[in-house]
């Protein structure tokens, strides 16, 4: 069957990144885009490639519950795992080294637990405990991920994407100016604690990917644990050095901003941790002047391509501060702008609260 389409390009501009998959399931539902092997061109300054942490293969399949499960971080896999995505050419920005720049194949597949897993062995997935052998994964994809910076090549794009491949381009806002929301709730001394406390160094970790992540279960488990004894006001029958660390760093944490005490469950504690590891998360305030830059590189890139995307969505990250609120109007209007001056006539569909 021949695929639909728009009259105008439909552009859907959501706050949170996870809140666009929605658009892209629409679209593929409408026959617009096809229901498997669609190319995500990914602009962002955060790979989002996680995977939700109990996600099983059946709950992938169930729209309403896959779209409550997701978040910021973890939306583009399942869709992988559906077979819906087959390849992603994420498009980093320039001060960003969370995967290294070049082409990764891996398979995306359901393991002996029924859990999501990918067997691409980099410490992304690792760190995360998402990392299985391939011969453990069963119902398993392949997926197709190229990691490329177009400050170096405007063409690299144009490389990655076949001339008949139908795509969604996907841009994150905070790609052109991003930050590191949790340098403001912690001071310097205490994120080098709680850096160290979730620290994931091992000997291990190349040598026996497998084991080294049942030890990280481990210690997240326990992490986590000791959160939730504290944010009740409880104490372990036994104090050990780490509870200490925490505890005080807690303290300071609640103390620091009305946002952190109201922090439920030490949720965003706890993602912090996760967060600060090696690399940390990107951290660079562009200027007015960097951003139009961006933007240039980016529409030149696009120019290279063969046809336009079928969709695009875009994502603001202001509400989580990863984009700077100051700036995320003027990113957004001066993108748009660009976008319309590139693939008229657009539909702009803004999701969000204005």
């Amino acid at each position: 069957m021949a695929l639909k389409t728009y009259s105008k390009l439909p552009v859907h501009v959501e706050e949170f990144h996870n809140d666009v998959l929605q658009h892209i399931y629409k679209a593929i539902g409408g026959k617009y885009l096809p229901l498997h092997d669609v190319t995500m061109i990914h602009f962002d300054s955060h790979p989002d490639l996680g995977i939700p942490e109990e996600l099983t293969s059946k709950e992938v399949f169930q729209k309403n519950k896959l779209l409550s499960l997701i978040s910021i971080e973890n939306w583009i896999m399942p869709a992988a795992f559906a077979g819906h995505i087959n390849k992603i050419i994420w498009v980093r920005a320039p001060w960003c080294d969370q995967l290294p720049c070049g082409i990764h194949k891996f398979y995306i597949g359901e393991d002996c637990d029924g859990l999501i897993r990918v067997s691409l062995q980099v410490e992304y997935f690792v760190d995360d405990c998402c990392y299985r052998r391939e011969e453990d994964l069963t119902k398993k994809r392949l997926v197709e991920l190229h990691v490329i910076d177009i400050s170096t090549d405007p063409q690299l794009l144009a490389r990655a994407l076949s001339c008949d491949e139908n795509f969604i381009l996907d841009v994150d806002l905070d790609y052109y100016s991003t930050r590191n929301p949790f340098l403001a709730m912690f001071s310097d001394d205490d994120l080098k604690q709680l850096t160290q406390l979730y620290s994931s160094e091992s000997e291990i970790k190349k040598s026996d990917p497998i084991q080294f992540q049942n030890l990280r279960k481990k210690q997240l488990s326990n992490l986590q644990e000791s959160l939730i004894l504290l944010y009740n006001g409880k104490e372990p029958s036994v104090k050990d050095s780490n509870f200490l660390k925490l505890e005080n760093l807690v303290a300071n944490y609640r103390m620091r901003t009305k946002e952190n005490e109201e922090d439920e469950g030490f949720e965003i504690f706890h993602g912090a941790g996760m967060a600060s590891g090696d690399p940390p998360l990107p951290h660079h305030i562009s200027s007015e002047e960097e951003i139009r830059q961006m933007i240039g590189q980016t529409v030149e890139s696009l120019k290279y391509l063969s046809k336009p995307p079928t969709i695009i969505t875009l994502c603001r990250s202001s509400v989580d501060d990863y984009c700077p609120p100051d700036q995320v109007d003027f990113i957004q209007n001066h993108l748009i702008m660009s976008l319309q001056e590139l693939y008229a006539p657009l539909s702009i569909l803004r999701h969000y609260d204005q």
